[in-house]
Parts: structure tokens; sequence; C-alpha cells
């Protein structure tokens, strides 16, 4: 049910793997803490992504399953989210959002402008961001309900203010 058709790393989930692999992520900085859709977005819903692609399995050796929770790793297992750490605890080092400045401006913790990765090998895939198998963009939903597709070539800035809830950036162009 978690799984993408277009993920080249699928694997059907067997006895060995009680948990279920995902391709698709849930962003930790929405929904760690138990949200309120009223007051826990105030960048709007409409301008955060809440679930994002990535490999489901063998993504340099780490799998991700609905069934671990957030804070919890375990046999090269991580919970199928991103953007884990900062203030939030971190099962395996993702790369996270850190706001600074006046305006506020939002770029990942891993400071050399990466967004996420589109179409790598699967041992070229880094498991702390997210993946994309579409070489036009990643497929995202935002917490507003709404799905679109991310450009390989989107602004770190603007990639890393939509995984923010509450970072009060302006955001730019999604393309």
């Amino acid at each position: 049910m978690f799984l993408s058709p277009a993920d080249p790393t699928r694997i059907e989930n067997t006895a060995f793997f009680k948990y279920s692999r995902s391709s698709y992520g849930a962003n930790a900085q929405v929904f760690y803490n138990s949200p309120k859709l009223i007051t826990s977005f105030p960048d709007g819903t409409s301008q955060t992504i809440a679930f994002g692609e990535h490999y489901s399995s063998n993504c340099s050796g780490m799998y991700y399953d609905w069934g671990n929770n957030i804070n919890s790793m375990m046999l090269g297992s991580h919970g199928a989210s991103f953007a884990e750490g900062g203030k939030y605890p971190a099962s395996f080092p993702d790369y996270y959002p850190i706001t600074r400045d006046n305006p506020p401006v939002t770029m990942g913790s891993c400071g050399n402008g990466w967004t996420f990765q589109v179409r790598p090998a699967p041992d070229k895939c880094f498991p702390g961001l997210l993946q994309t198998p579409h070489p036009g963009g990643m497929v995202t939903g935002f917490v507003d309900g709404s799905v679109r597709t991310l450009s390989p070539t989107i602004a770190p800035e603007v990639f890393w203010g939509a995984v923010t809830p509450a970072g009060g950036e302006v955001l730019g162009d999604f393309n």
C-alpha cells in the first residue's frame, strides 16, 4: 500500500520484515509532537510539505518502514520520515532545516545546497535525504492536501522553507 510502483528499490514484504516498507516519508518537522492544524502551521498549510518520496529499500543499506516510530531504528531500518534532527531527536543522521536571519531564510543542515536526490542508484543514495525515481521532479503532498511535483532545480531555500511549518519564510517559486 505504501510502495510506489515507480520506486526502483521496492521489494514485497516478507515474513522476515514484519514492518511495512514505504516509498513515502512523513515530514518530521510537521508530525512530531502531535501538531494542531489551527496553531502548528503559521507558514500556511499550502506552503508546508507533509510527505515526500524516498526509496523504500536498500538506500545505501537502509530500509524505510511505517512500522517504526519516528525515533526508533532497528536492523538497518528507519521510520518512514525525513527531516529529523535539529530540535527533533533523530534516529538516523537526516538532513533537516535550519532557519536563520531576518527576514528568515531556511537551508538544509547539509550546508551544500542539497534538497533531494533525483534517480540515484541505490548504492549512491543518501538515506538522510528524500529521493525520487522521477526525472522531472519529486511528487510531494502538502499539509492542505494538495500534491505538487517539485522541480529538481528548486532553490534550496524554497525547498527547506517548505519543510518548516513555522519558519516565517516567504517562499519563492516551487520550480
